[in-house]
């Protein structure tokens, strides 16, 4: 009888172990479920996050290959001006250099006039004499 008596109390004891070893489960699996829900909604934010960083990044590629194109068409409108300028340069320099050809003719033509009127006004003081 005490026999039974002892074995009924481990038993009881045992089921009072197992009771509380359910119960921790139990708050183990509500964590764990919790912790899962976290992890979740964690990998949803940086899913989300990935994602704008993927457009941003997207949208600097885009605005970085449309500055590189802006940039070359700039380049190229400035090399077509200095082209225009330079060719104006050497029509304006080709101008100047034709003026002074001129000019220096003019020069010569007048010292030839003054001469011959020097000569003339020598001849007719002569003359008048």
């Amino acid at each position: 009888n005490q026999r039974l008596v002892e074995e009924a109390r481990d038993a009881v004891e045992k089921e009072a172990e197992v009771g509380v070893l359910r119960l921790e489960l139990s708050h183990f699996e509500e964590r764990l479920s919790s912790s899962r829900a976290s992890a979740d909604a964690v990998a949803r934010e940086l899913e989300a996050a990935l994602a704008a960083s993927q457009e941003a990044a997207t949208a600097v590629i885009a605005d970085l290959a449309a500055a590189k194109r802006a940039r070359k068409e700039a380049e190229q409108a400035l090399s077509e001006e200095r082209a225009t300028w330079e060719g104006a340069c050497e029509r304006q320099d080709a101008q100047l250099r034709a003026l002074a050809a001129e000019g220096d003719e003019a020069r010569e033509e007048v010292a030839r006039l003054q001469e011959t009127l020097s000569s003339a006004t020598s001849a007719f003081e002569v003359a008048e004499r």
